[in-house]
C-alpha cells in the first residue's frame, strides 16, 4: 500500500514543473503517438483501433504508483497527479476517439456517462459505504481489498460478455498479433521518450521515475468499463483493451527492477 505524509504532499503541490510535463506527455504527446502506432501497426477495423485508442489515452490511476514505489519514484507526486489523470482522462476521451479513430464510430456523451456512472462511480461510492459500515465494527480491511471490488464487478461482466460472444471474438483473433505489437512498441517508445522529456524539464531522478511510469501504465479498468458501457454491441473493443495488460504488467515490472537499481540511470546515454 503507497503511504505518505501531509508535509510531503504539501511540498509536492509545488513542483508545478514536473505536473506540466506529466500532463503534457498524458494528453498531449500521447495521443499524438497513439495515433501514429494504431495507423501504421494495427489492423484498420475501426473496434479494434477503438480499443487501442481508448487503452493508450487513458493513463493509470492506480498501478502505476505501486511501480513507482516500488523503483523508489516520488510516490507523493504520483498520489497528487492521479485525481488530475482520471479527471482529464474521461473529459477528452471522446475527443481522443473522434479525432484519432474518425467518423466511423459515433461516439454518444449519454453513452460514456451511463459508463462512468455505473461501472466506475457506482462501484467507488459502494466501497466507500463498506468501509464506513467496517469501520464501525472495528474490523479494519485492507485497502487493497476495496480497490479490487471494481476490478472483482468488471471480470464478472467480462467473463459474461465472453460466454455470449466469444465465438464472434476467436474468430476475430488474427488481429491480436498486432494488438500486442502496438502496445510493446508503445511500452518502449514511452521509456526512452519519458527520459527525454525528464532531462528537457530537468526533473530529479525521483521525478523521472514517477513520470516513466505514469506515461507507460495505462487505465485498462477504467478503459475497459467505458468500452463495456459506451460499446455494449462490440465485444471485440474490450477484448482488445483486456489484451494489453499481458504485455504491459511485465515490461512495467522490468523496468522497475532496472529503474530502481540506476541511481544515475536519469544521466546515462
Amino acid at each position: 500500500m503507497v503511504t505518505t505524509s501531509f508535509e510531503s504532499l504539501r511540498k509536492a503541490l509545488k513542483n508545478t514543473r514536473f505536473f506540466v510535463a506529466a500532463l503534457s506527455t498524458n494528453f498531449i504527446v500521447i495521443p499524438a503517438l497513439a495515433g501514429v502506432i494504431v495507423k501504421l501497426l494495427a489492423t484498420h477495423q475501426p473496434h479494434v483501433l477503438l480499443g487501442l485508442v481508448m487503452y493508450f489515452v487513458t493513463p493509470c490511476t492506480d498501478w502505476f504508483l505501486s511501480f513507482t514505489q516500488q523503483a523508489r519514484g516520488d510516490k507523493d507526486l504520483g498520489l497528487l497527479l492521479l485525481p488530475w489523470n482520471l479527471f482529464l482522462q474521461i473529459m477528452l476521451l471522446p475527443l481522443y476517439i473522434f479525432l484519432i479513430v474518425g467518423e466511423e464510430i459515433t461516439v454518444k456523451i449519454g453513452d460514456f456517462s451511463y459508463a462512468f456512472i455505473l461501472f466506475i462511480l457506482l462501484p467507488f461510492l459502494l466501497s466507500r459505504v463498506a468501509r464506513f459500515l467496517i469501520s464501525i465494527k472495528d474490523k479494519p480491511v485492507s485497502d487493497s481489498f476495496f480497490m479490487n471490488l471494481q476490478t472483482i464487478s468488471l471480470t464478472i461482466v467480462v467473463l459474461f460478455m465472453f460466454a455470449l460472444t466469444g465465438k464472434e471474438i476467436l474468430m476475430s483473433a488474427s488481429v491480436f498479433p498486432g494488438v500486442l505489437m502496438s502496445v510493446g512498441v508503445f511500452l518502449i517508445v514511452m521509456f526512452f521518450l519519458s527520459k527525454a522529456v525528464a532531462r528537457l524539464a530537468a526533473l530529479n531522478r525521483e521525478e523521472y521515475v514517477l513520470l516513466n511510469f505514469t506515461a507507460s501504465a495505462r487505465n485498462s479498468p477504467i478503459a475497459l468499463a467505458i468500452a463495456l458501457g459506451a460499446f455494449p454491441d462490440q465485444p471485440l473493443t474490450a477484448a482488445v483493451i483486456i489484451l494489453a495488460p499481458l504485455i504491459e504488467l511485465p515490461i512495467l515490472s522490468l523496468e522497475a527492477k532496472l529503474l530502481r537499481g540506476k541511481k544515475s540511470w536519469l544521466n546515462s546515454r
